[in-house]
């Protein structure tokens, strides 16, 4: 996914490697790297639509929804950055409402993402705001807090960067020149530490009245009671459907068009849950090595 190979570019700012990497292409025009990151989103499209907002996975920048936004035909994507201030509910809730207005609002996270977009809907709807859907990329809720030390974050962070290694490589790193320098390689890091460190001790807990729309990747992991537990956590309805892709995999250029096609289908009202993920089936109880 883009975010994966913005990220090594950023280890890789000062190797041998990094040269013939920016030279598969220009940066895209758009902002991955600003330090610090600003409140607003970024728009990733200029189709019309219904506006649709995605919260980053753990990597912490909106750019990963970048191949995604490409393939919606009929939806506005708003992607946020991990916003590293304590108030970053009140602050995500501020920047949605002054682009929605009066208009039902529509979320989207991968992973850790949308463990925070649920924090988010929490935030809109107890201001008053209407929330009528949440879109979970592959995410199972957090059944309790984890525990890790400061060095344990650390080298979850730098196992992190180096499986995403090999994919940066490949995709050819357009994002490169936009952030090769040692400023924004601290601002990762740094970003990707305080994400972290909010997500640890977050449980997934309380209930919102939008309906919850989870899409699952090819692969089984977790246990069944971490994906059953979001049906608990609406007084809507929680649907599940069958994505393209493994988990890390599900806004790349292989499998986020057909994504972006099924979240556009829950969109306009016609995704109902048809091609539902069979949970009795699904091999829950395994694990993921890697979560983006």
């Amino acid at each position: 996914m883009v975010d994966a190979v913005l990220d090594d570019l950023l280890q890789k700012a000062t190797s041998q490697e990094l040269p013939a990497a920016l030279q598969a292409g220009p940066p895209r025009l758009m902002r991955p790297y600003d330090v610090p990151s600003p409140d607003a989103p970024e728009r990733l499209n200029a189709v019309s639509g219904p506006d649709l907002f995605a919260l980053p996975p753990l990597l912490g920048y909106g750019a990963a929804f970048a191949t995604m936004a490409e393939a919606f035909k009929h939806t506005r994507l708003h992607a946020f950055d991990f916003i590293e201030a304590e108030d970053r509910l009140e602050r995500y809730r501020d920047a949605i409402t002054a682009i929605s207005g009066d208009q039902p609002i529509r979320l989207i996270g991968l992973s850790g993402g949308a463990l925070l977009a649920f924090e988010v809907a929490k935030s809109l709807e107890a201001a008053g705001h209407r929330v009528a859907d949440l879109i979970l990329l592959d995410t199972p809720a957090n059944l309790a807090p984890v525990g890790r030390s400061d060095e344990d974050v650390d080298a979850k962070i730098q196992a992190d960067l180096a499986h995403l290694h090999d994919r940066m490589i490949s995709e050819g790193g357009q994002y490169g020149r936009a952030a090769r320098n040692a400023e924004a390689h601290q601002a990762l890091v740094a970003k990707m530490r305080a994400f972290i460190t909010y997500l640890d001790p977050l449980v997934t807990e309380g209930a919102i009245a939008a309906d919850i729309h989870q899409i699952r990747s090819i692969q089984h992991w977790d246990t069944e009671a971490a994906w059953h537990r979001w049906s608990e956590l609406t007084i809507g309805q929680y649907l599940t459907y069958r994505g393209l892709g493994n988990h890390a995999d599900m806004l790349d250029q292989a499998s986020g068009p057909a994504n972006a096609a099924i979240i556009e289908d829950i969109l306009r009202g016609s995704g109902d849950g048809s091609v539902a993920f069979d949970a009795a089936s699904s091999g829950a109880g395994q694990s993921l090595a890697e979560r983006v």
